[in-house]
């Protein structure tokens, strides 16, 4: 056999490619995950920062 037969053969493998797309799978979940955490923490900072500011003015103000 040679190099390019072995390399034909590999590209033809279900497992390699059912692999290549589980990683794929595995990366696009990962991306989203990270966006979600991203966007959780830009909506949650300014309600807990506006949390923390009436927390102090209700402490000062007594």
């Amino acid at each position: 056999m040679t190099i390019e037969e072995i390399f034909a053969s590999l590209e033809n493998d279900d497992y390699i490619k059912k692999k290549q797309e589980n990683n794929i799978k595995l990366a696009q979940k990962a991306k989203a995950k990270k966006a979600m955490m991203s966007i959780l923490a830009v909506l949650c900072f300014p309600i807990v920062l506006f949390v923390l500011v009436i927390a102090e003015l209700m402490r000062t103000t007594k």
